[in-house]
Parts: C-alpha cells; structure tokens; sequence
C-alpha cells in the first residue's frame, strides 16, 4: 500500500505534461486571427451548407428583372379533327341545350379555328435549380381578378380555365334558361352539387367566390343535371406564369424573368401524360417574344 501511496503522484505526471503539450481550445483564438482569415473560414462553412442544399434540391431565387413578355398562337399540327355535335341524347332539356350555336352545340375537347387551337394551357418554367421570386406586385392582379366560368346552354364557357392557387377567386354562373348543377372534383378542391337555378330576369345566379388549393393535375367541373356532356377542366398554378388560349389560339405572358432561360409548357385535355415541354427560350430586358407552338391529337 505504501509503494502505491508512492507511485500514484507519478502516473498523475505524463497526463499533466499531455495536456500542456496538446493544449486545449482557446476561445479568443480567433480574436488574435484576422478579420479576413475568420471571414473566410465563415464562407468555407457557408458553401458547405450550399453543397448540402444542392444535394436536398436546394433552389435558389431568379433576381433578374420582370420586364420580359411571351405572346403567341398554338396551330394545330396536321389536319385538324372534324368539331362533333354535342350529343345530349333524348334529355328533357336537349331543345335549350341545342338553342346555342358556334362552340355551345358542338364537344369541346377540340376547339379549332382557322388551325388555332383554343383552351391549350400555357405555363412557363425557370431554369434548373431556381425558382421564380414572386413578389407582391406579380400577385396583385390575381388577387384583384376572378375567373368566371359561364353555362349559358349546356356547355361551360371558357371550356377549360386556369387560376392562381391560394390568391384568385373562382366563380361559376349559370346565365341559361335552365338550371345546373356544379360537381367539382378534385383531390383537395371538392365542391358537390350546388344548384344553380335559371335566369330570371336581369338576375344570374353563382356560386361563391373561392380559392383553389393548388392541385398536381386538372380538376374537374361537371353538371349532375347534365351529366355525361357537360364538363370542363381547371388547372392551378403556384406562380404567375400561365395562361389559356383564347378561341383564336393566342396567349400572353407578362412580366417574365430576363436574361434567364424559361422554359414553356402545354397542356390540352387530350394528353395523358400531363404537361409537356414545348419551347425554351431566353428574354431580353424589355422584350416580347412571339411564339408559334403545334399541337396534334395523340395517336391511338
């Protein structure tokens, strides 16, 4: 016992003597370094945290000014189909429904004149690894503008719409002689069998003024009383970039990151396969582009 009494105080020794060789770490030692040196060691860290992101998908924001416009025409690609009569059937209200003429007595899925196509949704996207940076003036006229959708016989009108998600009110009327019935279906969007009774008068009944959730694929718009030939198509967008041939086939996009390679998108009721990619181009600041774009039916 007493040699161990002895040798303890000499094994204590080599691990003070460690401790002062290796040191231990000083918190003011970056007080005595540069300024520069500690800068850079704070950017080495801040790459890192940026390599990191890029491997989560990381995006970063496009700053580039938004004085850039899209306009143009979608022609259909080839001979275009024949417009079928709307077949309502033997229904008690096919004499009001076949009272319309153009685009309210035929099927809507192709909308072709003079080879433009109508109700082909256009949206444009950014280039990869960034995003749009919406700001409060890109949003304010959405918020300030309602997409209405009309069944003045048994058609909608427009046939297929689009809307700002979480920002634009969407409206449903019914200026027909007859009643509707509005069915929307959608994952996040559903709205069940709200009637909408004929116009009296002046007096055109609607539905409420509401906000689409934003939906990954089109959302259905359906009428139970006309049930079967009666539908139409909504799409969301989270951004500003979008917009829905008219029936001469043209569109406009404004207010378009320059300087930035964008992306342009179609989407017709009849693909499958969700949007596709039609174009890509870069704009100049202060620039309109115009585009032509094709679209065929898909083969069968």
């Amino acid at each position: 016992m007493k040699r161990m009494r002895f040798l303890a105080p000499l094994l204590i020794l080599p691990a003070v003597a460690l401790f002062f060789i290796v040191g231990c770490p000083d918190p003011a030692k970056d007080k005595n370094k540069p300024k520069d040196a500690v800068t850079a060691d704070a950017d080495k860290n801040k790459d890192k945290d940026k390599d990191k992101d890029k491997g989560k998908g990381g995006t970063v924001e496009i700053t580039t000014q938004t004085d850039g416009t899209i306009k143009g025409v979608v022609k259909y690609d080839g001979t275009p189909p024949e417009a079928k009569p709307l077949d309502v059937g033997d229904h008690k209200d096919k004499k009001t429904c076949l009272a319309g003429t153009g685009i309210h007595v035929v099927d809507q899925t192709w909308l072709v004149k003079d080879g433009n196509v109508a109700n082909v949704v256009i949206s444009l996207g950014p280039p990869a690894g960034k995003k749009f940076k919406i700001t409060p003036e890109l949003k304010k006229p959405f918020e300030t503008t309602t997409v209405f959708m009309d069944q003045p016989f048994c058609t909608y009108v427009p046939h297929v719409a689009a809307v700002y998600a979480d920002i634009q009110d969407f409206v449903v009327k019914n200026s027909a002689a007859i009643s509707h019935d509005v069915t929307i279906s959608g994952n996040k969007n559903a709205l069940s069998n709200t009637n909408l009774p004929a116009k009296s008068g002046e007096t055109v009944k609607q539905t409420e003024p509401r906000k689409f959730e934003m939906e990954s694929g089109p959302i259905n718009v359906t009428c139970n009383i006309h049930k079967g030939f009666m539908t139409a198509k909504v799409l969301t967008f989270n951004n500003p970039y979008f917009a829905v041939t008219d029936e001469n086939g043209a569109f406009e996009i404004k207010n378009v990151p320059v300087t930035e390679e964008i992306t342009i998108f179609m989407w017709h009721e009849s693909m499958s396969g969700g949007r596709g990619e039609a174009k890509k181009l870069t704009l100049k600041a202060g620039e309109t582009q115009s585009v032509e774009l094709k679209i065929s039916a898909p083969k069968k």
